[in-house]
């Protein structure tokens, strides 16, 4: 997906699906069409009937199965010589389960034979005794009447819900027919600079048109909370990670996607030519950008350009600058903030990951673990890391996030998960972790530098060592 520029005032791109993931959904809608089929085929149902050409003749009586709405018959049986009916209970036990059936049996030219059979098993018992009764009191006055002909029909168990479940996945195909036609088509996204004259709260205009229609959002940098890759895992068997560029804004945190989701890269690189063009202010109009004495609190995203700052095996690590966390933060952040200042925690600043895209990571040094710790927030509530070097090479990391293994690889990144403790809590377990570890196995904590650039070089190092491992920042 490329972005031109038809005007200096004006930003443009185009979306459309390649053949292969046409043909995927196509084959999707073709399994969902089959199960729609195997739901049908378990709504069944069972006629009976009866029939007497002269009065002198003994009845015959048929029980025929059919499935997929009557459709197809799957079942057929006959009874000839039926001279009478009766309801009949039998008690059947086993090891491990035991219940009573409850059926119409008739008698035969051959003998006895059971004719109706029960549909459904309530409460131990299958087959309700008074509906057997009735049925075989009807048969009973059919044989001993003028009549020719006796007709039953019952439905299988569950049929309401099975055909709840067949409505509700025809629905769901329609639906998804729905959605694909409308993707099928090239979804056109643009950015435009407004007159500020006209107004001059809302001075950018973003558009995303389709063939079913076209949507228009009116913001201004003000109403900008932060710029965000969102990281997604889509698929069934076959999943795979999907990266989607947005523009969170402050009304009802409404959020401006700006593609449907695709490559890591990709994501990261639209979202910075958007940013940089929504900086630029327009030739003959005044910056849009806020000044520092009408500025409202913002994300630090949005307050200074992201720099550079470590460049290492496992990707690249950028800071915004700050000298502090952002007010526009989750209260939750903002509260292990305060009380990692209280156990004396001194801010490094925020740090990002291009591994991790489109998340933060605010980080303190801690000089009584003579280690760093982190503040983070994903798809996933606010947590907090505290992270020590170890004498032998390894690291220790204490977290408030669940972690499902303890080290990997030759230089073990030991880790241990507190879920549900808070910053003090986690942070006196982290100082036992080291002393068990001192006494143990005879390693100290090692002292490390206290600057985000030294703490982006340890991260990296992290990561090389746990060889591909989840890290939990």
């Amino acid at each position: 997906m490329k972005l031109s520029r038809p005007s200096i005032n004006r930003l443009i791109w185009v979306e459309q699906w390649p053949p292969w993931q046409t043909l995927l959904v196509g084959v999707v809608l073709f399994i969902f069409a089959m199960t729609d089929l195997q739901l049908m085929r378990a709504v069944e149902r069972t006629i009976y009937q009866c029939d007497r050409p002269n009065q002198d003749q003994p009845a015959t009586c048929s029980r025929t199965k059919k499935a997929y709405l009557g459709l197809i018959t799957l079942h057929y049986e006959r009874f000839q010589g039926v001279s009478q009916a009766q309801a009949k209970r039998e008690v059947k036990a086993g090891e491990d389960y035991r219940y009573e059936l409850h059926s119409v049996t008739v008698t035969t030219q051959e003998g006895d034979a059971t004719f109706v059979e029960p549909p459904m098993m309530r409460a131990g018992r299958r087959g309700d005794p008074e509906e057997m009764a009735a049925i075989a009191s009807q048969l009973n006055t059919f044989l001993r009447s003028q009549q020719s002909q006796w007709n039953l029909q019952t439905w299988e168990s569950g049929i309401w819900v099975t055909a709840l479940m067949a409505l509700y996945l025809t629905v769901f195909i329609i639906g998804a027919i729905i959605i694909t036609a409308r993707q099928m088509g090239p979804v056109t996204y643009s950015l435009e600079r407004q007159s500020a004259i006209a107004q001059p709260s809302k001075t950018f205009l973003f558009t995303r048109q389709d063939r079913w229609g076209q949507r228009e959002v009116a913001f201004g940098w003000q109403d900008i909370l932060e710029f965000k890759v969102t990281r997604s895992v889509v698929g069934g068997k076959h999943r795979r990670v999907v990266y989607t560029p947005l523009i969170k804004l402050r009304h009802q945190q409404q959020s401006l996607f700006l593609n449907s989701g695709g490559k890591q890269l990709q994501a990261e690189g639209m979202l910075r030519e958007v940013k940089s063009f929504l900086r630029q202010p327009s030739l003959g109009q005044p910056s849009s950008m806020p000044t520092a004495a009408t500025a409202t609190p913002i994300s630090a995203d949005l307050q200074s350009l992201e720099r550079e700052l470590y460049q290492g095996r496992q990707g690249r690590y950028y800071t915004t600058g700050t000298p502090a966390i952002p007010t526009s933060e989750t209260p939750k952040v903002l509260k292990i903030a305060t009380e990692l200042r209280r156990l004396g925690g001194q801010y490094l600043g925020d740090l990002q990951c291009s591994k991790f895209a489109g998340m933060t990571a605010y980080v303190y040094s801690v000089p009584q673990i003579r280690g760093y710790a982190l503040i983070y927030q994903y798809d996933w509530p606010a947590a907090i890391d505290y992270y020590s070097r170890l004498s032998d090479g390894s690291s220790l990391t204490t977290t408030s996030r669940f972690v499902a293994f303890i080290g990997w690889g030759r230089l073990k990144p030991h880790f241990r998960s507190h879920v549900g403790f808070d910053t003090q809590q986690l942070y006196h377990r982290h100082q036992q972790h080291l002393k068990t570890f001192a006494c143990q196995r005879l390693l100290q904590a090692q002292p490390l530098v206290p600057s985000l650039t030294a703490f982006a070089q340890e991260m990296d190092r992290h990561l090389s060592d746990r060889s591909g491992i989840l890290l939990s920042i």
